[in-house]
């Protein structure tokens, strides 16, 4: 799923509304949300998280920007929108950034306690905090 379309392949591609995920109550064992978080809203950040739960059986893996110092995140706001708007004029570009601590206290009080939080660095030498923060839900 998705907010725009996006999708190049042959794969079947859902558009997602911000408000409900278009699929039934624990349809999914598992959800991966990959570096889609810092394009929420601040104030739909938690619906999305609550649908994220509803729909997922197991477990939600998270991929994400995160900062420690503020020029971080003025760096992740200048690389986002250099790298998204040669994909689409179309992308929400709230520039929603936070810290490793702030998502694992909300994801915690939102979906799950049972957090794993890993270091991962997508691009070698580039200065920016991305994490793989996984959460078991049942």
């Amino acid at each position: 799923i998705d907010v725009i379309d996006i999708n190049s392949t042959q794969m079947p591609l859902k558009v997602y509304d911000s408000k409900k995920i278009p699929f039934k109550d624990k349809y999914f064992d598992m959800t991966y949300c990959s570096f889609v978080l810092h394009h929420i809203e601040e104030e739909n950040l938690l619906q999305l998280l609550k649908e994220l739960k509803r729909v997922t059986k197991r477990r939600i893996v998270i991929l994400e920007d995160c900062y420690k110092h503020k020029w971080e995140k003025k760096l992740d706001a200048l690389l986002d929108l250099i790298v998204n708007r040669t994909i689409s004029k179309e992308m929400a570009l709230p520039f929603n950034f936070k810290t490793v601590g702030y998502w694992i206290e909300l994801l915690g009080n939102v979906i799950s306690k049972n957090i794993h939080v890993e270091k991962i660095r997508v691009v070698p030498l580039m200065p920016k905090r991305y994490r793989m923060i996984v959460l078991d839900v049942g």
